[in-house]
């Protein structure tokens, strides 16, 4: 009986984000210093019952509120949450690329999450490179696990599309409305209406 609760909602929530052009939605973050995400923009580019994928950039150019040079890629569901960005500069013949990897597995919403962090750095110059690279594993309690907002300006209707309710490994076959509903319901526990 409760299931059937679960689609009528679900499809209520899928029809609301349909005619919504923008959306706040809340995205994973951990750490002693809570960031907010002022000036950042998301915009969906992949949806699936497990997880939905954005990539995040500034609304405008960088600048003081939002330091982005370029966008990020976020994946995140009800129980994992990954990003991963390659930011590349060249200053005064010194070509630099430094590559940030992220994945967390999240315990509850507010639990505990164990993050792996990847960074890596690459110079080169004048025929020469050098490249150096650490990766650490974090534990996050509660009380450094928050959720701030962030507007989706994009791809918003990923959330109604077929391939939306089916996890990764799924055959390709349409599974009509009850799959809208699923979802709707992955996107909301996942924090993301």
């Amino acid at each position: 009986m409760r299931f059937g609760s679960y689609i009528l909602s679900s499809a209520a929530i899928a029809a609301t984000v349909s005619a919504q052009s923008t959306t706040v939605v809340s995205v994973f973050a951990a750490g002693p210093t809570r960031l907010p995400l002022a000036g950042i923009k998301g915009s969906i580019v992949d949806a699936n019952a497990v997880a939905t994928t954005m990539v995040l950039n500034c609304v405008d150019a960088p600048s003081v509120t939002c330091a982005l040079h370029q966008p990020l890629t976020v994946t995140e569901g009800p129980s994992t949450w990954s990003m991963s960005a390659v930011i590349s500069t060249e200053t005064r013949g010194v070509e630099a690329t430094l590559t940030l990897d992220q994945k967390c597995k999240i315990t509850s919403s507010t639990q505990l999450a164990s993050c792996s962090e990847s960074v890596g750095l690459q110079l080169s110059t004048e025929g020469f490179s050098t490249s150096t690279g650490t990766t650490t594993v974090t534990s996050y309690s509660s009380d450094s696990i928050y959720y701030p907002t962030m507007t989706v300006t994009g791809g918003i209707e990923q959330l109604n599309q077929p391939q939306a309710t089916q996890t990764p490994d799924a055959a390709a076959g349409r599974i009509g409305m009850g799959g809208a509903a699923a979802a709707a319901v992955a996107a909301a526990a996942a924090g993301f209406l």
